[in-house]
């Protein structure tokens, strides 16, 4: 069969292959556009929650240098443990300095540096309590960011999945579009010979 010169029911026949070819492509088109239809939308929820996941993480992440850096005011060696240390060495220092100022018979100088001692952190129950809740919150806070961390790397990788699948269906549906407008293109065509 020639394109130009063919019988009318060479045409005919043509024009009916074209015409159930384009059918096959149109009901399959509009499957896809369902399918990537139904990817974009889960797609878009995914990046939203991840989103959200990832404003989580911020949280974390700003509440667990905030808490670490109280625990490295309260530890060891920390500016408050060494303030105490100073504050301690000077009531010892004023101990001895006014035992060396005023000296009365039978008569002891006061202990001053036992009497403004200061407590250091692991000391002061009230304190030390208040270091260890703080080491759990940072450590219970730690372990929530792993979570989002993990769910935040799960959701990307999903999402990569659902670019995938809704690229090939691009490709897919392109190639549906090209097959129904040379189908159309052909039904016209036969469509004067028929």
């Amino acid at each position: 069969m020639k394109w130009n010169n063919c019988t009318q029911t060479e045409a005919q026949e043509a024009y009916d292959y074209a015409k159930s070819k384009y059918r096959g492509a149109a009901e399959e088109y509009l499957g896809n556009k369902k399918k990537l239809d139904s990817y974009y939308d889960e797609y878009r929820g995914m990046t939203a929650q991840a989103d959200s996941f990832r404003s989580e993480k911020l949280s974390f992440e700003k509440r667990i240098e905030d808490i670490g850096e109280v625990i490295s005011l309260l530890g060891e060696d920390g500016p408050v443990e060494n303030a105490i240390a100073e504050a301690n060495r000077a009531a010892k220092y004023a101990e001895g300095e006014f035992a060396r100022s005023i000296v009365c018979s039978g008569v002891n100088s006061p202990p001053l540096g036992s009497i403004f001692s200061c407590p250091t952190v692991t000391e002061n129950s009230y304190s030390l309590t208040a270091l260890n809740e703080l080491k759990k919150e940072k450590a219970r806070l730690e372990q929530a960011l792993a979570e989002v961390n993990a769910k935040i790397n799960a959701m990307e990788l999903e999402a990569e999945r659902l670019m995938s699948q809704m690229n090939s269906l691009a490709v897919t549906q392109n190639e549906l579009s090209r097959t129904m407008k040379n189908c159309s293109f052909e039904m016209v065509h036969y469509k004067k010979y028929a």
